[in-house]
């Protein structure tokens, strides 16, 4: 049986066992994934790794409420492009992810937005469904489909030596994001 915490009792806190055992196995099995996802998100391996491992250390701390594999996952996917939000927003600009440059197909990237590139990693990198992608990214499936669509269309303009496309777009991380 899982030891649980004095919570504000004033007693020490002991270890909860069942949270500790469940992270550490979903870190095996999920930590380097959800790097080269965050990687691809922030452009940046130290950086990415961080995000991941403070999505973990959130994750055990909300252990109790998720108490499921599949939940706990979905709960680091989302805390994962959090983290790779925040970061993007806070270092905006083409030297975010220089090493995108190296090859023409990653520096492609650079030219969507953050929420493009979030639904295109998520599909087309870490294989999810539209309602997966739409749960991780904290939108509407519908919103997913237009993010996919609109990121393909810059990503075939660019492919093609043109400009991104002039239509409907976003033009921020955030932007077309339910309220």
């Amino acid at each position: 049986m899982a030891t649980r915490s004095a919570g504000r009792s004033g007693r020490h806190a002991l270890p909860d066992t069942e949270a500790n055992e469940a992270v550490a196995g979903l870190y095996c099995a999920q930590y380097e994934g959800l790097v080269r996802l965050s990687v691809l998100l922030a452009g940046d391996l130290a950086t990415a790794e961080e995000i991941v491992q403070a999505a973990f250390a959130e994750m055990h701390r909300a252990w109790r409420g998720l108490r499921s594999e599949q939940r706990a996952l979905q709960y680091l996917r989302r805390h994962v492009l959090a983290g790779a939000r925040r970061y993007r927003a806070a270092n905006p600009g083409p030297d975010r992810a220089a090493w995108l440059a190296d090859d023409p197909v990653l520096a492609s990237l650079k030219r969507l937005t953050g929420r493009q590139l979030e639904a295109l990693v998520l599909r087309h990198y870490a294989q999810l469904p539209g309602i997966e992608i739409a749960e991780a990214m904290g939108t509407w499936p519908r919103l997913v489909e237009m993010h996919l669509r609109h990121g393909l269309a810059a990503l075939d303009t660019a492919a093609a030596g043109g400009n991104p496309p002039e239509g409907p777009r976003a033009v921020g991380p955030d932007a077309g994001e339910p309220g």
